[in-house]
């Protein structure tokens, strides 16, 4: 697996307007109306990471949850990250309710 550089990283983020880059990481913060939404949401995206054997940082706040993803063997941002976070927007299309 190969390490995207820059202009591939800002090119494929075209599909994903609502995700961001920042220091090395594709980053998004998702919102709810309870706390127990967003707990149900990080179950989703970790059941995603066992089944797509690659694990974001997640942190859970009152309404909020963040969510940052990289490729640690690469340093940086790889297609896995891309496959990752097309599953969460593609299969997890409830968190649009929010």
């Amino acid at each position: 697996m190969k390490k995207f550089e820059v202009n591939q990283i800002f090119e494929n983020l075209k599909k994903f307007p609502s995700w961001k880059y920042e220091f090395d990481v594709l980053t998004k913060e998702f919102k709810f109306n309870t706390y127990l939404e967003g707990v149900k949401f990080l179950s989703e995206i970790a059941n995603l990471s066992e089944k797509l054997n690659h694990h974001p940082d997640l942190l859970l706040t009152y309404k909020k949850l963040n969510v940052k993803i990289s490729t640690h063997d690469v340093n940086g941002i790889s297609e896995l990250d891309f496959e990752f976070i097309s599953e969460i927007e593609k299969n997890l299309k409830f968190i649009d309710k929010f």
